[in-house]
C-alpha cells in the first residue's frame, strides 16, 4: 500500500492522549469515528500535533500554541473562550491539569472548571501582552532614555547649597563627576557623593544636612543613578561571635523575602559543603545578565575554613538584602543550597524549580486585562520562548508614579 496518501484516523478519547490512527481513506475519521466528523475540535488538535511534530499534547507550550491558535478564528471572544475550555475538558482530568500546571501555583481544592478558567486567564494576558511586546519594549526604552537624563541632571556649583559632601567632607568639586548625586527638597538643592549617601542610607532616612527625612522619590532616584553609572556600592559587613549569631541574621534577611529555614540547617554545613554550594550558585546563575555580581571570585580566594562562616553569611546577607532587585538570583541560591543540604531539598517550595528568569509580584493592569499575577504571566511568556529582560524592575516603576503622581 502506498502509505504516501494513507489517512489515519484523528479522533482522541476522552483523557486519552494518543489518536486512534486506524487507517481511513479520503477522509479523517476511520468507519467507528465517522460520527465526530462535525467536531471540530478534533481537527484543531490535529493540526498542533502536526505542527508540532508530536504524537499527543502533553506540554503548556502545546497548550498555549492550541489556545494561539483559536485566537486567528474569525468568532466572538466569548466563543473561541467556550471551544478553549472545551478542549481542555476533553483532553485532561483535574488531576494532570494540576500537575501540568504546578508552576503557577493553581489550587488544588478548586473545582475543573475554575482551573481552566484561571489557565484560560493567563493565556489571554499572556497573549495580548506578547502582540504588543515590541510597542512595549520600545515605549520602555524612551521611558529609560527620558529617566536616565532626569536621574543624572546636573546643576551649576553656585546653585548647590551644601559646601562640601556631608560624609567625605570633600568640597563639592572635588568629589569625582561620575559620584555627583544630585537633588531637590523644597527650594534648596544638594550635592552628595552617591556611594557614601547610599552607604548612609542603609541606616538612616535623615537628610545630613537639614536633619529632614528623607523622600522616598530621592531614594528611588539615588538606586537608579547608581544603576544607571554602574557604580559598585559599599556593604555593610557585619562580624559575629558566633555561628548561631551569624545564620540568625542570615536567615531573617531570607525570610523576609518569603523563603522558609532553619539556622539549625546552616549549621550542618562544613566548609566544603559551603564551596560547593557557591559553584553550584556560580553554575546556575552564569548565563543570568545581572549588574549585581555575588559570590564573585575574589570572595573564593579568601574563603578559608577560620572565616567561611563570616564570609559567607555576609554574602548570602548582601545577596538577600534588596532580593526583590534580582529575586531570580535569590531562588538559584536556594536551589543551590538544596542541592546540597537535605534539609533545604525536603523544604524547598514547588514553584521554585520553575523559576528561570527575574520574577516579582507587580500585579498588571489595564482596561483589556484582568488583574492577574505578572510572576505567573512572564512564566508563561518564559515557557513559550520569550524574553522579557527588558521589563522595568520595582524601583523604576516606583520612581517614574511619584513623578507621575506630583
Amino acid at each position: 500500500m502506498d502509505t504516501k496518501n494513507t489517512n489515519y484516523c484523528i479522533f482522541i478519547n476522552k483523557f486519552q492522549k494518543k489518536k486512534c490512527n486506524i487507517i481511513c481513506d479520503n477522509c479523517l475519521y476511520c468507519d467507528k469515528h465517522i460520527k465526530y466528523k462535525n467536531i471540530k475540535f478534533f481537527e484543531i488538535i490535529n493540526r498542533i500535533l502536526k505542527k508540532k511534530n508530536k504524537l499527543f499534547i502533553d506540554a503548556i507550550d502545546d497548550i498555549y500554541l492550541l489556545f494561539k491558535y483559536i485566537q486567528k478564528y474569525k468568532d466572538t471572544n466569548d466563543l473561541k473562550k467556550l471551544l478553549f475550555i472545551k478542549i481542555l475538558s476533553y483532553l485532561f482530568n483535574k488531576i494532570v491539569l494540576i500537575e501540568l500546571f504546578h508552576c503557577y501555583n493553581i489550587k488544588k481544592n478548586n473545582n475543573k472548571k475554575t482551573i481552566i478558567l484561571e489557565i484560560y486567564n493567563i493565556f489571554n494576558t499572556t497573549y495580548k501582552l506578547t502582540v504588543h511586546i515590541n510597542k512595549i519594549i520600545i515605549i520602555q526604552k524612551n521611558i529609560r532614555n527620558y529617566l536616565y537624563k532626569l536621574v543624572n541632571k546636573k546643576y551649576n556649583i553656585n546653585e548647590i547649597s551644601n559646601e562640601n559632601d556631608p560624609f567625605t567632607l570633600d568640597k563639592i568639586i572635588d568629589i569625582p563627576k561620575k559620584l555627583r548625586f544630585y537633588f531637590k527638597t523644597g527650594n534648596k538643592i544638594y550635592c552628595f557623593n552617591a556611594i557614601e549617601f547610599d552607604y548612609y542610607i542603609k541606616l538612616n532616612n535623615i537628610n545630613p544636612c537639614t536633619r529632614e527625612i528623607l523622600d522616598e522619590n530621592i531614594i528611588n532616584k539615588l538606586k537608579l543613578f547608581i544603576k544607571y553609572n554602574k557604580l559598585k556600592i559599599k556593604e555593610n559587613k557585619k562580624e559575629w561571635d558566633t555561628k548561631e549569631q551569624a545564620y540568625t541574621d542570615v536567615v531573617y534577611y531570607m525570610e523576609k523575602l518569603g523563603f522558609y529555614n532553619n539556622v539549625l540547617w546552616f549549621l550542618k554545613l562544613k566548609f566544603n559543603n559551603i564551596i560547593n554550594i557557591i559553584n553550584i550558585y556560580k553554575d546556575l546563575t552564569s548565563d543570568i545578565d545581572i549588574e549585581n555580581n555575588y559570590f564573585n571570585e575574589d570572595l573564593l580566594l579568601i574563603l578559608n575554613n577560620n572565616n567561611y562562616v563570616n564570609v559567607f553569611a555576609n554574602e548570602i546577607i548582601n545577596l538577600f538584602k534588596n532580593g526583590n532587585e534580582h529575586f531570580i538570583l535569590c531562588c538559584n541560591f536556594v536551589k543551590a543550597l538544596a542541592l546540597v543540604s537535605n534539609d533545604f531539598y525536603d523544604n524547598l517550595p514547588d514553584w521554585i524549580s520553575n523559576i528561570n528568569s527575574t520574577t516579582n509580584m507587580t500585579i498588571f493592569f489595564d482596561t483589556n486585562f484582568e488583574p492577574i499575577e505578572i510572576n505567573r504571566v512572564h512564566n508563561n511568556i518564559s515557557n513559550i520562548g520569550i524574553n522579557l529582560d527588558n521589563i522595568i524592575d520595582n524601583t523604576t516603576i516606583y520612581y517614574l508614579m511619584d513623578l507621575f503622581n506630583r
